[in-house]
């Protein structure tokens, strides 16, 4: 892709791609958003699944989530 100029970026974290749970989602939120704050922005994988949207809004309630901004990927893939 990036041959062709198409943006491309490496995929940091799938939250829930073995069916992880909530607490597990969650953990691995905040090593995601201690990465994006370090390296300016990373890519999470996640699916719509009903457990995974729980967990992400939890998540997005408390302290650490306020030190990072979710935005698309495009966001990532412009910024590069």
């Amino acid at each position: 892709a990036v041959k062709l100029g198409v943006p491309a970026g490496l995929v940091f974290l799938d939250l829930d791609g073995d069916g992880q749970e909530g607490p597990v989602i969650r953990r691995f939120l905040d090593n995601a958003a201690f990465r994006a704050r370090n390296e300016n922005g990373v890519i999470v994988l996640a699916r719509t699944r009903a457990e995974t949207l729980q967990a992400l809004l939890e998540w997005s309630l408390g302290n650490r989530a306020q030190s990072v901004t979710l935005a698309p990927i495009s966001a990532v893939l412009q910024a590069q």
